[in-house]
């Protein structure tokens, strides 16, 4: 049972083969696992749909959780420093 934002529910043993396959693409093919959690992707997902559901507007689904991936492929840790070196 999944219970985020006011609402609960709990998917069928078909929607949560789905999940975990939709998961494991965004982790292992676009390498998302170097920067993040599964745990962190499946409760990120969940909000998502918790929110849809809560608004009752299923239909944006699929456009939510391309732009999470998106957002998901653009964020980036890195950080450079630069360090003034020179010789006397």
């Amino acid at each position: 049972m999944i219970s985020q934002h006011g609402v609960s529910y709990k998917f069928t043993d078909e929607y949560v083969e789905l999940l975990d396959n939709l998961i494991a693409d965004l982790l292992i093919k676009d390498r998302l696992n170097e920067k993040f959690s599964e745990a962190y992707i499946r409760s990120e997902i969940e909000s998502i749909i918790s929110k849809l559901i809560k608004d009752g507007d299923s239909s944006r689904l699929k456009e939510n959780i391309n732009q999470f991936a998106s957002d998901l492929e653009r964020y980036c840790q890195i950080q450079t420093v630069y360090i003034c070196l020179f010789l006397e």
